[in-house]
């Protein structure tokens, strides 16, 4: 129970942005720049910010943990605005590494163009990022090397590089989500993940404007990227390059390349997977692109694309297509380079060329 406390001690306590609730609560309070190192004591807990926060010292982000590999950190930036720190090493705006668990939320993390929203560039094990808002930023949020990670609910506006850029582990496969978020203006691509990816489910996502991919996925296996909409990427809008991945219930309009492009890790004959129920149209070339073996197309919505709707490279073989509309694509509904390419049955065909 908080004590009742004179006029001028409630004052300096509200002045000071720590109240009485937040120390109930067990969380540790942030109010300035500041770095929590392991080597000084021990970091693990619940922090919260309690005031907007700029310019942190020289040579380190503005919050930055420090751990030993054995650290769980949850920081609640509590609605409040966090800026970039006082050098331009681009460590992020917020930073930890060597910690086994970190979880950063519900605030605004600007970079300035010259820093990271927030990153774990090593060693943490498990990171959640939700319901962050970052913009002005050189990456919108970095993980590097975790064994799992999740990214909800952010907003990602205007970044030099990727919206969010993930790294796999190279020891161990790693796994994860991003869900339910919205990029725009990105100067590269607005979700990449890559290296030893077996596991990443990319989901009910906006994507406006990337100046790359909209959505990249380069991973083993296992890839599942479903009901997200991408809007005008300078390139491909989805595109996957793994082995057993669902493309499923997204809809892709104004690539300056393919739509969809799905192809294999390292040259391997097979990607095996199911593009499903798609709609992808408007195109800078084609709809769907397929450039290995094993796939099935069914169910996609292929129009209005400036070269084809579904196209098979020469290296394309074994796949099949069914239930797909092709209306107005500009040279073929379907271009078939490949071999044993299998038209299923029961697709509609409107336009020139390759169209019944």
């Amino acid at each position: 129970m908080c004590r009742r406390l004179p006029v001028l001690a409630a004052l300096f306590v509200l002045s000071s942005a720590v109240p009485c609730s937040w120390a109930e609560e067990g969380r540790i309070p942030v109010f300035e720049p500041t770095v929590f190192d392991a080597a000084n004591g021990p970091i693990s807990g619940r922090y919260v910010v309690t005031r907007d926060i700029a310019a942190g010292a020289t040579g380190f982000a503005t919050i930055s943990f420090v751990g030993n590999g054995s650290e769980a950190i949850d920081l609640d930036l509590n609605g409040f605005t966090v800026r970039k720190g006082a050098d331009v090493s681009n460590l992020g705006v917020i930073s930890a590494t060597g910690v086994r668990s970190f979880t950063v939320r519900n605030g605004s993390l600007v970079g300035e163009s010259e820093q990271t929203g927030v990153t774990c560039p090593a060693d943490c094990e498990s990171v959640l990022y939700e319901d962050l808002v970052v913009s002005d930023a050189v990456t919108g949020v970095q993980i590097n090397n975790a064994q799992n990670f999740a990214i909800r609910r952010c907003i990602i506006d205007t970044t030099d590089n990727q919206g969010i850029l993930v790294a796999g582990n190279p020891l161990t496969n790693t796994t994860g989500f991003i869900e339910d978020s919205v990029l725009q203006n990105t100067g590269s691509e607005s979700v990449l993940v890559y290296s030893n990816i077996n596991g990443a489910t990319v989901r009910n996502n906006r994507i406006l404007q990337s100046q790359d991919r909209g959505i990249a996925v380069e991973g083993i296996g296992l890839v599942d990227v479903r009901d997200n909409q991408v809007e005008d990427p300078d390139s491909y809008g989805i595109d996957i390059q793994a082995e057993g991945c669902r493309i499923v219930g997204n809809v892709v309009s104004g690539s300056t390349a393919d739509g969809i492009r799905v192809t294999s890790v390292g040259g391997a004959p097979n990607s095996s997977c199911l593009v499903s129920d798609n709609v992808s149209t408007g195109n800078g070339e084609a709809g769907v692109e397929l450039s290995r073996g094993g796939n099935r197309v069914t169910g996609n919505i292929l129009n209005s694309n400036a070269q084809y709707g579904l196209f098979f490279t020469a290296t394309s073989d074994n796949n099949t297509y069914r239930l797909n509309s092709f209306v107005s694509n500009t040279l073929s509904c379907v271009q078939d380079d490949g071999t044993n390419n299998v038209a299923g049955g029961d697709n509609f065909f409107v336009g020139v060329g390759a169209c019944p």
